[in-house]
């Protein structure tokens, strides 16, 4: 039904634009930046986009939802609006005509995932911080293919690895899962993690490791969301496939200490289902703004026994942005991920179970929160003792 709807939208699309010399979006010194866009015939038309809209503070997680911001025609063919200053980052947006939702025509920077594509651009971190362009190292990022038993079909697998990758060596591996959003290539192509890892090298901030990306939805996502039984198989996947094609195929430290699993969103809970039921194969476990409101009850055995808990662990980490209510639900008492990742800080603290909990001021349940968590705290966390 979305496929047809997109469909239906591009037609609408080319009935009403006009091709003409213009751009969008044009990004200003002062951090502003122009979207504009030809609709002679258009009514109306707006500017949205999820992490946009959320980051200019038009709209929140658990609130409904927003169309956008309305452009304005500034002659007789052409819509357009100015917002900023932004600060640097990747920014992703849409345009909706007469309520038709449509990438910007004139922007060949294009994020697809498990959801509707979405336009994207960058403002430039000139001050070499981990998302800069920067003239260092570089990695590589491979896109492998292995077939799933579970599943039964071929799957994308992407991994990163360090500059100067030696297969005599051998090399810690971080498992990185995506949200329901995203697929495979996400953690590359809007996380950006192999940008990051190059520039926490270059600033020798982390030790050189393998990034393993794999695809989270062993159930192809529909209308609906994330299918019931998606994180088991997926955890069975993870277990008999995409663990040892890795280990089989590249240069890895083959025991718990030198294996880490993280994740966001639906990423992170299921980083918390594989790596809390696999605790021999992991020391390090990172869950990005997933709430885990069954986590206490889930677990209780492993809470039971602090002690125990943090002999087992070098790290659990738990990080979310500070307006976070993705999943708030009065009728299950589901608080959202940051009030309830929040209550279990507390009750791992009243416990004396060891974990790093960190909360972004201010940022909601977006890209804006999972790149930082894993550049700025969680990766350069890993392998350090």
């Amino acid at each position: 039904m979305i496929k047809k709807i997109f469909f239906l939208g591009y037609l609408y699309f080319f009935s009403t634009l006009i091709y003409a010399q213009t751009k969008s979006p044009i990004l200003h010194d002062d951090g502003k930046v122009t979207f504009q866009i030809v609709a002679p015939k258009a009514k109306n038309v707006f500017l949205g986009g999820w992490d946009l809209m959320s980051y200019l503070g038009y709209t929140k997680s658990g609130a409904k939802p927003f169309k956008g911001i309305a452009m304005q025609k500034s002659d007789s063919t052409t819509f357009s609006i100015t917002v900023g200053p932004l600060k640097p980052n990747t920014y992703q947006y849409h345009f909706v005509v007469d309520d038709v939702r449509i990438l910007d025509p004139f922007n060949k920077k294009v994020v697809t995932g498990s959801q509707l594509p979405s336009s994207a651009f960058t403002i430039e971190d000139l001050s070499n911080g981990y998302l800069a362009q920067r003239n260092v190292a570089h990695g590589t990022l491979h896109k492998e293919v292995y077939f799933s038993n579970i599943v039964n079909k071929n799957r994308d697998l992407y991994i990163y690895t360090p500059p100067g990758y030696d297969g005599k060596k051998k090399y810690p591996v971080l498992y990185l899962l995506h949200g329901t959003g995203e697929v495979a290539h996400s953690w590359s192509s809007i996380g950006f993690a192999n940008v990051i890892a190059d520039n926490l090298l270059a600033d020798q901030k982390i030790k050189p490791c393998i990034i393993v990306m794999p695809d989270g939805h062993a159930i192809e996502r529909d209308n609906s969301g994330i299918n019931q039984n998606n994180t088991s198989l997926f955890e069975q996947d993870f277990i008999q496939n995409i663990l040892p094609f890795v280990e089989n195929n590249y240069s890895c430290i083959q025991k718990k200490s030198g294996r880490a699993i993280a994740g966001l969103s639906m990423g992170g809970m299921q980083t918390s289902v594989i790596g809390f039921n696999h605790l021999n194969l992991f020391d390090y476990i990172g869950v990005f703004s997933a709430g885990l409101p069954k986590f206490t009850s889930d677990r209780a055995d492993l809470l039971a026994n602090p002690e125990q808990f943090n002999k087992n662990l070098k790290l659990f980490f738990i990080g979310v942005g500070s307006i976070d209510k993705v999943g708030i639900n009065p009728t299950t008492q589901h608080r959202g991920a940051a009030e309830e990742l929040q209550n279990l800080h507390l009750t791992l603290k009243q416990k004396g179970i060891h974990h790093t909990y960190i909360v972004l001021p201010n940022v909601d349940h977006t890209w804006f929160a999972w790149r930082p968590l894993l550049a700025e705290y969680f990766l350069p966390s890993l392998w350090q003792k």
